[in-house]
């Protein structure tokens, strides 16, 4: 039997996120056979994209985009848990925290803990072509981690860095799970996805965890493409921002970088575990 997960338009780390974790976590509903219907698990999805699709729909942890409640939601979806508070007040479903943190369930990552290599940069996939970020990198002692790298790849990066600076929430958010202290980066992707948005999917998982969601570094690096003239116009202002981005991440000190309770942090994964256990088991059950 096949639970399908929901894709977005864009092929982005978290399509790539759910395509290694709920397979592994869930074997049973994604085993070979007929499908029994949708899933959808990591992202900011929910929204009336979703697909009103026949069989069994399960949202398993995703976030609202917005602060009205989806239509969609009212065709059959199963709403198991969602990423934090605020989408637990838009769908009137329970929340625990966002799904990537089962990560720390798959026997490769039960076990690790903060790394000791040089902090890590993480920009959000949107945003590769607003700045030369390995080069930013480079220059400011920091290491690079590609947001559209090979996920288990990404995961071994970020458990090496003794702390991690995120663009990408998800960078964040595993950097949290992994254990490695994070501070956060504003520079490109607030203005791609919109401010609200941003900020909400943001505050959403935030509140779940009880942690910070502040910037450490802000920066208005404009929109690649356009014309010449268009470019020509952005460059002194690319250029600004950039050098003001690079001083703040050549000095920001370890001391503002944080990381969630462990306490909460254990609660989480047990919570996850449960929820994954239930519907593996269920998968088996349509399936005998």
């Amino acid at each position: 039997m096949d639970l399908f997960y929901f894709k977005s338009q864009d092929k982005n780390f978290g399509d790539e996120l759910n395509a290694r974790l709920l397979p592994a976590l869930m074997p049973s509903a994604f085993g070979p056979g007929s499908p029994l219907g949708t899933m959808v698990g990591i992202g900011t999805i929910l929204d009336d994209r979703l697909p009103n699709s026949p069989g069994t729909k399960i949202v398993f942890g995703s976030g609202v985009r917005g602060l009205s409640r989806p239509a969609v939601l009212d065709k059959g979806w199963d709403i198991r848990f969602v990423r934090g508070p605020i989408s637990a007040t838009i769908t009137g479903a329970p929340f625990i925290a966002d799904p990537a943190y089962a990560v720390r369930l798959l026997p490769d990552y039960k076990n690790v803990g903060k790394g000791t290599g040089p902090v890590g940069l993480m920009p959000h996939f949107g945003s590769l072509s607003a700045a030369p970020w390995a080069a930013i990198a480079d220059r400011c002692g920091l290491r690079y981690i590609d947001p559209t790298g090979d996920v288990d790849d990404v995961l071994r990066q970020i458990s090496g860095c003794k702390g991690i600076v995120a663009e990408a929430m998800h960078g964040a958010i595993l950097a949290d799970a992994l254990r490695v202290p994070w501070a956060r980066l504003a520079a490109a992707a607030w203005r791609r996805e919109g401010v609200h948005v941003h900020g909400l999917k943001w505050m959403d998982w935030a509140m779940a965890l009880r942690v910070d969601p502040r910037v450490e570094i802000f920066a208005e690096l404009p929109p690649a493409g356009g014309g010449l003239g268009a470019r020509l116009l952005r460059k002194p202002l690319r250029q600004r921002e950039i050098g003001k981005m690079q001083d703040g991440l050549s000095h920001l000190a370890l001391d503002r970088f944080q990381l969630s309770d462990d306490a909460i942090h254990a609660t989480v994964l047990e919570q996850l575990a449960e929820h994954t256990q239930r519907i593996d088991a269920w998968a088996r059950q349509q399936s005998a």
